[in-house]
């Protein structure tokens, strides 16, 4: 991952019910959900390429805090992209607005119904395998 951003924000919901927010966002086009760690609390999913964007990688987790969760967000660009000079901000602005989303979700002005799943990661030559672990699979 290049340019990678991370962001956090505190929610006022449980830890599941943030992750489940998450979760539906994640499943949703424009993203291509690429695993899950319930156990952990955490996500990993793509955006994929445009015409005006080579796309990006997305790593989410969902921890409890004091306020109820905190989600943070990575942001960065995927390894087969080239890099540009603006990849950082873009990878803010693309991490803000998945937190902006999961906020809207968790308030109740968006919805984002989400398909539970067991823990699993997607490889790279279209095997799922289990997660289990705290970093992803990756034979």
């Amino acid at each position: 991952m290049h340019a990678p951003k991370t962001q956090s924000r505190a929610v006022q919901a449980t830890p599941q019910s943030a992750f489940d927010a998450v979760l539906g966002l994640a499943q949703a086009k424009p993203y291509e959900l690429r695993g899950v760690n319930n156990e952990l609390g955490q996500l990993v999913f793509l955006r994929g390429k445009t015409a005006l964007s080579w796309g990006t990688l997305h790593l989410v987790e969902v921890a409890p805090s004091s306020e109820g969760a905190t989600i943070t967000v990575t942001v960065g660009g995927r390894d087969d992209a080239p890099k540009a000079l603006m990849d950082g901000w873009k990878h803010n602005k693309a991490a803000a607005k998945l937190l902006d989303s999961a906020e809207a979700v968790l308030g109740g002005s968006a919805s984002a119904p989400h398909t539970p799943m067991d823990s699993h990661a997607l490889l790279d030559d279209g095997r799922t395998v289990p997660w289990t672990g705290p970093e992803f699979p990756t034979a």
